[in-house]
């Protein structure tokens, strides 16, 4: 088994945690205190989601049917399968907010796929959760590490995977988030330069300039000189974008489906279907926005227009087609020729809002994760999103999506059924039910 796949093979079987202060049984007790009811801050994983609000505390609510996600475990003893709790009494959905451990104010949360949760504190220093043995970990433990009856690391006598854990490395941070499935991540440091750690693969996913297979357990500078006002992780890829000071865009990793927008000229040291250091889109554009989903990229230019590049395999550029399949090697005018502030992408959707607070979402739309009030296997150009709100942020996922609106109340829309809407009033269910309109959380 190779480092990558040891590393992160084990996340897919170790609990992230919420608080377990208060009733934490199955018979309807809920640890910890109620959602507050305001947001700074929201991402999604795969079927989950988390949240800061107002006062800096996070929260995290969905399924814990992989034993990885948000709520206290014991992995040795307690699994999920279609049941409503574990052997050890805690619950395998929940469906509303759980405040996380560590007692941190916090002001962005980011959740990777395999189920590590990483966050920047409003000090701006970067922390993950992460129960994985110290020799195999990119956090610092702690000196007193010790570890329980099955072997699992405890820190200070609480599971370490409880902890938030500062990564290696330190020093302060903008942005830092996994990719949805790639066991990659990489961020934007506070000086504007960019650093990935995770597994390069054969694409060169951390931009470092080697297509090693190895695993990169400190943040690794990204090759090149550049400086980054913002940095954007595949939703489910093996490739990241920088937007640069100059307002150039720069991408490395994955490119065998024109994700890195370079053109037809191929980079040199592209080994065997990635680019393992930044090279610039082509076109010539200048742009104040990107963002990366699962094979493709898009970014704003100065006046909010869209260029997307990359493939398309559910309406994801917004230019018609009903879905078909669209590739673009450069970037390309999309979301039917209109104009955006903001915009993000998931697996195959992608949702931006405009200079009006407008939200808009296209893409897959299997269980209504476009939010227009149906859901269908996909929707090819820009649409509405439901229900007259005006937005701050709306993220995309997989099969829901959540946002901000303008009174920092807190909505998700899309697939219910492991509790990632975070609308049921329940702390423990079977399963959700899916909302094709956006529904507010905690209500």
């Amino acid at each position: 088994m190779s480092g990558r796949e040891r590393w992160f093979g084990v996340l897919a079987l170790l609990p992230l945690a919420c608080s377990s202060s208060g009733a934490g049984d199955s018979g309807g007790g809920r640890p910890g205190p109620a959602w507050p009811g305001k947001a700074i801050w929201v991402d999604v994983g795969h079927v989950n989601t988390c949240a800061v609000a107002s006062d800096g505390t996070g929260y995290c609510w969905g399924s814990n049917a992989n034993v990885q996600t948000t709520w206290p475990h014991d992995p040795a003893t307690s699994g999920c399968g279609q049941v409503a709790s574990t052997a050890d009494g805690w619950p395998c959905i929940a469906s509303v907010p759980v405040p996380i451990t560590g007692g941190v104010s916090w002001k962005f949360l980011s959740y990777g796929a395999d189920g590590i949760l990483c966050g920047i504190d409003r000090s701006a220093a970067l922390s993950c959760f992460s129960p994985m043995v110290p020799a195999d970990n990119f956090v610092d433990y702690p000196a007193d590490v010790t570890t329980d009856a099955h072997n699992q690391p405890l820190c200070s006598g609480m599971p370490c995977g409880l902890v938030p854990l500062k990564v290696k490395g330190g020093g302060t941070w903008n942005s830092f988030r996994f990719g949805f499935s790639a066991g990659f991540a990489c961020g934007l440091r506070s000086d504007g330069s960019a650093a990935c750690l995770g597994g390069n693969g054969q694409y060169g996913s951390l931009g470092s300039g080697t297509t090693i297979a190895e695993v990169i357990k400190t943040p690794r500078a990204v090759a090149g000189s550049h400086t980054f006002t913002q940095v954007a992780v595949a939703f489910g890829g093996n490739h990241a974008c920088g937007l640069a000071n100059d307002q150039t865009v720069w991408c490395w990793g994955q490119d065998d489906m024109g994700a890195l927008g370079y053109g037809s000229a191929t980079p040199a040291n592209r080994f065997p279907q990635g680019v393992p250091y930044p090279v610039a889109t082509a076109g010539g554009y200048e742009y104040k926005w990107i963002t990366a989903g699962s094979r493709y990229s898009l970014g704003l230019d100065l006046t909010g227009k869209a260029y997307c590049w990359g493939t398309s395999t559910a309406g994801s550029f917004g230019n018609g087609g009903n879905g078909s399949t669209q590739t673009a090697i450069a970037p390309t005018p999309c979301a039917a020729g209109m104009s955006f502030a903001q915009v993000e992408a998931g697996i195959d959707t992608t949702c931006a809002i405009d200079s009006a607070g407008d939200g808009w979402c296209w893409g897959a739309n299997s269980r209504g994760q476009v939010g227009i009030g149906t859901a269908t296997a996909s929707v090819s150009t820009p649409q509405k999103v439901s229900g007259g709100l005006n937005w701050k942020r709306i993220v995309p996922g997989e099969k829901h999506s959540c946002g901000i609106a303008s009174d920092d109340t807190l909505w998700c829309w899309g697939a219910g059924d492991s509790g990632e809407l975070g609308a049921p009033s329940a702390w423990v269910v079977n399963a959700g039910t899916d909302s094709h309109v956006p529904i507010q959380v905690g209500k």
